[in-house]
């Protein structure tokens, strides 16, 4: 029923391949302006390997990823997660949620809930926060 539908999906955590990885975050405070935004990429040990500022304007917005950390150096390839963190202009902390696109590559039952798999990684059903249809094999020629 899934299968090969592209999916967006409330999660941190993708894939690093052939040098890029892409999320999307949102920034829902639309009447706050923002004092900073802060994304951190962590590796799958949990070290962050790349720090970057986000956008400080209301809204979603996608972070694509080259796959190096701050020094240049590129990272191999792997799971790869990103965390946001703002701070509003009065000092308050918020916590924008980050999402992944990609297309569903299996689906399996784990302790009684529907998983997806999607850019190689296990994401319960209940994150998924839209559904496209699937392409058909006329539209991958």
């Amino acid at each position: 029923l899934y299968l090969g539908h592209a999916v967006t999906v409330r999660s941190g955590t993708t894939s690093l391949k052939d040098g890029s990885a892409a999320w999307q975050y949102q920034q829902d405070q639309q009447d706050q302006l923002m004092e900073s935004v802060s994304l951190l990429i962590t590796d799958s040990t949990g070290k962050i390997v790349y720090v970057a500022d986000g956008d400080l304007n209301p809204g979603t917005h996608e972070f694509v990823w080259d796959g190096k950390d701050n020094a240049g150096v590129l990272l191999p390839e792997g799971q790869y997660s990103l965390t946001a963190s703002a701070t509003d202009i009065t000092g308050e902390a918020i916590t924008p949620p980050v999402f992944v696109s990609g297309r569903v590559t299996g689906v399996e039952t784990i302790d009684g809930e529907p998983v997806l798999t999607v850019n190689g990684t296990k994401v319960p059903l209940a994150g998924v926060t839209s559904i496209l249809e699937a392409e058909t094999e006329a539209e991958t020629s």
